[in-house]
Parts: structure tokens; sequence; C-alpha cells
């Protein structure tokens, strides 16, 4: 659905610049529709990550995540991603070897997919896709409490 509207809002832009009477400029209009293209291809690749990982590779991400903060490694998310990655790709759930592209990712990735569930933080979904997982989001939110991550 995000994806149909930005594709739909991108060529509705780039039709109404072309014939904008104020002129936008020759190569204005058309770096501006490949900013537009490149962030629709980010969300979709945002989009498609979430969705690749099964509640098996994401009990092992949440695993991960605690098992690596108990070790009270500084750079434990780095750690975590290297461990995905590698997981991932075996599993056949990515095409590379890159699904996290460094430890910041990582992490991003856990706030935006795990921790928004949580009942403690504002949630905009009232339905919760994983609540099997909810006990685990938890645990590995207590995990990383407290730490200077990255």
């Amino acid at each position: 659905m995000k994806q149909r509207f930005s594709q739909v809002a991108t060529v509705i832009f780039f039709v109404m610049s072309i014939r904008s009477p104020r002129n936008l400029g020759f190569f204005f209009t058309p770096a501006l529709f490949v900013v537009l293209v490149c962030s629709q291809e980010w969300f979709s690749f945002e989009m498609n990550r979430s969705c690749s990982m099964k509640v098996e590779h994401r009990m092992q991400f949440l695993s991960n995540i605690i098992s690596e903060h108990q070790k009270s490694d500084v750079n434990c998310w780095d750690q975590i991603a290297k461990k995905m990655n590698v997981y991932l790709f075996e599993q056949k759930v990515s095409g590379s070897d890159v699904f996290f592209l460094d430890g910041a990712d990582c992490e991003r990735f856990f706030e935006r997919n795990f921790l928004r569930y949580l009942p403690s933080r504002k949630s905009s979904h009232p339905d919760l896709p994983i609540a099997e997982l909810l006990p685990y989001i938890r645990k590995a939110d207590i995990a990383c409490a407290g730490k200077q991550l990255i």
C-alpha cells in the first residue's frame, strides 16, 4: 500500500512540476524525480526486510540480542549484526550476506520492528502481529536497558 502511494505521488509530482507555470529548472525536476524514486526504493527495502523474517528468525534475533548484551561488549550491536547476517543468509532469508549494514542499522531495526509493540511504549498498532514474542521482546529490552549502545 505504501509503495503504491509512493509511486503515484512520485508520478503526480513529476507531471505537476513539468506543467507548472513556474519553471523549476531543467536539472531540478529530473534530480527531484531521482530522489523520490530512490526514497521509494528505500521504503520498499525496509518493508520487505521486516516482512521476510519468520517467527523463528525473529526469535534468533532476540536471542542474539539478549546473549550479546549479557557479555557487556561495547560494540554488541555490531556483533549481533554480523551473527544475524550469517544466520539469515544461511537460512535463505536474505539474498546476500548483508541483511544489516552495521550495528546502528541492526539497533534501528530492533527499535522499529520490536520495541514499538511493547505495551509500555506508545504504539499505533492495537493488534500485535508478534504477540507470542512479547515476553522475549521485553527480555531483550531489559538486556539493552542502561547500556550505552554504539
